[in-house]
């Protein structure tokens, strides 16, 4: 974050120095996880290195809530089922904890809608 004074593209409406820029790079990087998980077809073992396992769950865990609580946002970024959504959560959130290991961040999830959607979905459907 030490560069982003010298790119005010990247933050038109946030101080350099605010933890909320942080934290949307943060949920981007989640969700272009999520992304790729739903949408790329092969290997499923490390299809996307998780940048964003070094911090904690709860930067990012308000934006997968969006992606369960609405329609629009829900369609664009994963069209799975609800079960496939729920694998692919689980999925992300396992390899970010491997890889996270070394830092401070990591979990627990800490948005109920996300705990109680992983809750109302168990299991994994093989992929």
């Amino acid at each position: 974050m030490a560069r982003i004074d010298k790119l005010a593209c990247v933050r038109p409406d946030l101080a350099a120095n605010d933890e909320r820029l942080l934290t949307s790079v943060v949920q981007f990087d989640a969700l272009a996880m999520l992304i790729v998980l739903a949408y790329a077809p092969g290997d499923r073992d490390y299809p996307y290195h998780p940048s964003f396992a070094r911090y904690y769950w709860s930067r990012f865990d308000p934006a997968l809530a969006r992606v369960i609580t609405e329609p629009e946002t829900r369609a664009k970024l994963h069209p799975g089922s609800d079960q496939e959504l729920a694998d692919d959560i689980r999925r992300m959130l396992t390899m970010a904890a491997e890889q996270g290991k070394g830092f401070a961040g990591g979990g627990p999830l800490t948005h109920a809608t996300v705990r109680s959607f992983l809750e109302t979905n168990p299991g994994d459907r093989g992929r």
